[in-house]
């Protein structure tokens, strides 16, 4: 025990980035998400805390994704009477990646991190989405 006590330990820990809002880019926490509404979006972020401070977090993100396409066609919703209209794609593979800057207090990163999902059709309007990240 004594030996331990004199033993000097540095630990590292990685922080994610803070966002807020996630109904707007759900992407940013959940890389299954990639393409899953079958078109390609855009999203500029930013989220600035306690501003007038020094050191204040501060966190900015530019993301997109976008889904890999066979063919894109209309569905059709007959159950109403008037026609409905849904996009829908048969391609099951979803790509994206965003670029951030995150500063909270002494701590200062920048990132890129890509996203690969696949995307499953269970039902006429429900899929199952797996999802991989790298940095």
């Amino acid at each position: 025990m004594f030996y331990v006590l004199l033993l000097n330990f540095s630990a590292r820990a990685q922080q994610l980035p803070v966002y807020s809002q996630y109904i707007y880019n759900k992407f940013l926490i959940n890389p299954a998400v990639a393409g899953s509404d079958g078109y390609t979006s855009w999203n500029l972020t930013a989220r600035e805390q306690w501003v007038g401070y020094s050191g204040a977090p501060r966190t900015f993100s530019f993301s997109g994704q976008t889904r890999l396409l066979k063919r894109s066609y209309i569905l059709k919703q007959p159950s109403a009477r008037k026609q409905v209209f849904r996009p829908k794609s048969d391609g099951k593979v979803g790509l994206g990646g965003y670029i951030f800057s995150d500063r909270n207090g002494l701590i200062k990163r920048t990132g890129l991190q890509g996203s690969y999902a696949y995307h499953m059709w269970l039902q006429n309007s429900t899929q199952l989405s797996f999802g991989l990240s790298f940095t």
